[in-house]
C-alpha cells in the first residue's frame, strides 16, 4: 500500500467516524426534543386538567339576597329510600301536618313513622325536586366541599348521565346538609342544555328549607 493509499484510508477511518457520530449527535438531540415535547405536552395536558376542574367543574347558582351554592362534579351520588324496620309504618301526610313542618313550601311527602308511632323521616317533592329527609344514606362519590347556606353547611355537586340515543345527557345535581338532627338529601334532573335552570331550581329549595331551620318531626304522630 503506498502512502496515498494509506492517507486515504486514514481520512476515510475519521469520515466514516465523524459521520456516525453527527448521526448520533442529531439522534441524541431527537430524542431531548421529544423529552423536552412530551413534557411540555404533560405539563399542558395537567394544566388544562386544572383549569378544567377548576373553572368549569364547580357551577354554581346564585341565592337569593346574595352569595351562591357551589356545585362540584361527582362520579356519581344519590340516596337510598329510607330503611324500614319490619314495625314501621308510612302513610301520606296531611296538608296540616305539611304546614307544621315546612310552612308554605310546595311539599308533598310520604312520613315513616316508627313503632310507637313517632314520625322519623318522609319522602317526596319540594317543587320539582326530590326531597328525602331522616334516615337517608346519600352515598356520593368525588369531591365534596361545603357552602354556606342560611347558616348551614351545605355539599352540593352534581353529575351527568351517558349520553342516549339522541347523544343528550342528564345533568342532575344534589345537594347533602342537616337541619338540627334531621338529615336532608335533595336532588333535581334535567337536560345538559337547561342546567343552569335545575341547579337554580335546586339552590332555591335548599334556601328555602335550610331557612326553616331544625324541624318538628316530633310534633307528627300516627
Amino acid at each position: 500500500m503506498t502512502g496515498k493509499e494509506e492517507l486515504f484510508e486514514v481520512l476515510g477511518d475519521i469520515r466514516d467516524r465523524d459521520i456516525l457520530e453527527a448521526r448520533e449527535e442529531r439522534k441524541g438531540r431527537k430524542r431531548r426534543w421529544r423529552a423536552a415535547a412530551a413534557c411540555f405536552l404533560l405539563a399542558a395536558a395537567v394544566g388544562a386538567g386544572g383549569l378544567w376542574w377548576g373553572q368549569y367543574g364547580v357551577r354554581t347558582a346564585e341565592l337569593e339576597g346574595g352569595g351562591e351554592l357551589r356545585f362540584y362534579r361527582s362520579d356519581s351520588a344519590g340516596a337510598e329510600q329510607l330503611a324500614l324496620d319490619l314495625d314501621a309504618d308510612l302513610r301520606e301526610l296531611t296538608a296540616e301536618e305539611i304546614e307544621t313542618l315546612f310552612g308554605g313550601l310546595p311539599v308533598e311527602a310520604v312520613g315513616y313513622f316508627d313503632a310507637a308511632g313517632r314520625l322519623f323521616g318522609l319522602e317526596g317533592t319540594l317543587g320539582q325536586v326530590r326531597l328525602v329527609l331522616g334516615g337517608c344514606d346519600a352515598a356520593v362519590e368525588g369531591e365534596e366541599r361545603a357552602s354556606e347556606v342560611n347558616g348551614v353547611a351545605v355539599t352540593a355537586g352534581y353529575f351527568l348521565t351517558d349520553a342516549d340515543s339522541r347523544g343528550e345527557r342528564t345533568a342532575i345535581y344534589y345537594a347533602a346538609f342537616s337541619l338540627g338532627e334531621t338529615d336532608a338529601y335533595l336532588e333535581c334532573a334535567g337536560p345538559e342544555g337547561n342546567s343552569g335552570e335545575t341547579r337554580a331550581e335546586l339552590a332555591a329549595a335548599v334556601q328555602a328549607l335550610t331557612g326553616r331551620g331544625a324541624l318538628p318531626l316530633d310534633k307528627i304522630r300516627q
